[in-house]
């Protein structure tokens, strides 16, 4: 059970330094000039707060109860959500790669690859809370 504390204390360290890169990069891109950029970023740390104090408090509540943070139910959500985000993931790739020669503009290879991390780690995101509200996991097909 200590053990879980410190992990949570780890995750809450961690999405604290998220939520500042966040905020620090919307305070450079403004001042910049840029304004759409600003505003994406500071949507994405709303949402982070927000999903981030609930999954937090719930974690830490249960861990206050004494049950362990992962259980073989959260197991095999993330097993589920993993193998569907993947498949979804060589979709949403393949989209950027067709989509760049006309209708998206990046400025270099790093950008497109950094688009494409970020989409697939929304996506895996995406399905975890997805599947996460099913009642009944074990019946969802690979």
């Amino acid at each position: 059970m200590e053990n879980d504390k410190i992990k949570l204390y780890g995750i809450t360290t961690v999405s604290i330094l998220v939520i500042l890169t966040l905020a620090i990069y919307a305070f450079v891109a403004f001042r910049d000039g840029q304004t759409v950029v600003p505003i994406v970023a500071i949507v994405l740390g709303v949402i982070a707060v927000v999903v981030g104090f609930k999954y937090l408090r719930n974690q830490y509540s249960d861990a206050e109860k004494g049950m362990p943070l992962i259980d073989e139910r959260t197991n095999k959500v993330f097993l589920v959500a993993a193998s569907k985000a993947y498949i979804a993931s060589i979709w949403f790739l393949l989209i950027i790669a067709w989509a760049s020669n006309e209708y998206i503009q990046f400025r270099d290879p790093a950008q497109a690859l950094g688009a494409g991390i970020i989409g697939m780690a929304l996506l895996l995101g995406v399905f975890y809370l997805w599947y996460n509200q099913k009642e009944d996991i074990g019946k969802v097909k690979f």
